[in-house]
């Protein structure tokens, strides 16, 4: 017979990490060319407005550089926590829970589990650095007289700030395991009979909506949602920080509140759809389950358009409350109207046309937003 190969723990670990990885690239990137097409157009517009979006990444750091030590600092734990936020959001990818049980089965080093880890955390990690040296290489290129100076600063606190994502990262890894592991030794007690039965009841709400998003088998849905209200958070505060740029704050608004809640009620509808068609023989109306599960995908959305209107209006900005409310109104009501009908299987010729909605709703809502103020 011929001699197989011996498989080691990490060359497995790092192929199945590629592919999956691979694979969340592949499905996002129709969402990065769609976004660059609306920015820019096409052809040398689409280039240039991808060159200032990597521009930006960076430009806050720099900035920093010119500000006092603390301020510097601070701004350097902000991008290390961004970095953290990212692999916290590609976890299930780098390692997901069901490899728990093989890993405690295996004999498997701590220091070659650790050194896997820190492997995988960088591999994740890698677009976003990418990115960020990317938008050094265009300051490094137009080269302004006011960064000159702060170059070495600059470079330094950007890679402690990307040496610190990792170390973030690796933690986090450690963490989700230590989890895994505890939950298992708990099921084992539950088992066992070793867990008294005093069980509290619970709402149909709270069972078969809310806690599956932070320990069920919607846990996917629960980081998006948290991932999506802290990237509209931190657009309506951009709005706050530098009004002079409000009517790009209110399009990116729109462009990633409709992506995120699209790409939200997609996972809803696999994960909770799953969990409540499980439900049929129980006392649970199957529509209140829908609308469920279409409120829960509009959530984020809800409270960063709250937040946003709150920002305007104690703006002290000149405001035409009309296009305002047309602007909320239609990014609201597209976005529920397109995830309601999301929930039908489409016809082929539908397909495109649900499509061409998706597109004409965003086109509508950044088109209102640039007349929200007035200049």
């Amino acid at each position: 017979m011929p001699d197989f190969p011996a498989l080691a723990y990490h060359p497995v670990r790092l192929a199945w990490c590629r592919a999956a990885l691979r694979g969340l690239i592949r499905r996002w990137g129709i969402y990065l060319l769609v976004g660059m097409l609306i920015l820019g157009g096409s052809g040398a517009h689409a280039l240039a407005a991808m060159s200032g979006l990597v521009a930006w990444s960076v430009l806050p750091l720099l900035h920093a550089t010119q500000q006092s030590f603390q301020q510097t600092l601070l701004m350097g734990l902000i991008y290390a926590l961004i970095g953290g936020a990212l692999h916290w959001a590609l976890s299930p990818l780098l390692w997901p829970r069901t490899w728990d049980e093989a890993e405690r089965a295996l004999p498997i080093a701590v220091a070659e589990r650790r050194s896997s880890d820190l492997i995988v955390t960088l591999l994740g990690l890698t677009p976003l650095f990418l990115v960020y040296l990317a938008g050094v290489a265009v300051w490094w290129v137009q080269s302004p007289a006011w960064i000159a100076p702060l170059w070495a600063t600059a470079l330094c606190l950007l890679l402690a700030s990307m040496g610190l994502s990792v170390a973030l990262g690796v933690a986090l890894l450690g963490r989700r395991r230590s989890l895994s592991m505890r939950t298992a030794s708990a099921r084992a007690r539950r088992v066992a009979g070793a867990v008294p039965s005093g069980l509290q009841p619970r709402s149909t709400t709270m069972t078969l909506v809310l806690v599956p998003l932070w320990r069920g088998p919607a846990q996917r849905c629960g980081r998006w949602c948290v991932l999506s209200t802290l990237s509209l958070f931190s657009l309506a505060a951009c709005v706050a920080a530098w009004p002079q740029w409000t009517s790009w704050w209110l399009a990116a608004v729109a462009t990633l509140g409709q992506a995120t809640c699209s790409r939200l009620n997609g996972l809803i509808a696999t994960e909770l759809g799953g969990l409540h068609d499980a439900c049929a023989a129980l006392p649970v109306r199957p529509a209140w389950l829908r609308r469920a599960r279409l409120l829960l995908a509009l959530t984020p959305l809800l409270i960063g358009q709250a937040l946003l209107l709150g920002i305007l209006v104690n703006s002290g900005m000149s405001l035409q409350s009309g296009a305002l409310a047309a602007y909320l109104t239609v990014m609201l009501l597209g976005n529920a109207a397109l995830n309601a009908a999301a929930g039908h299987p489409p016809r082929p010729e539908e397909a495109q046309a649900r499509v061409s909605w998706w597109l004409l709703i965003l086109v509508a809502t950044i088109a209102l937003a640039s007349e929200v103020v007035l200049r």
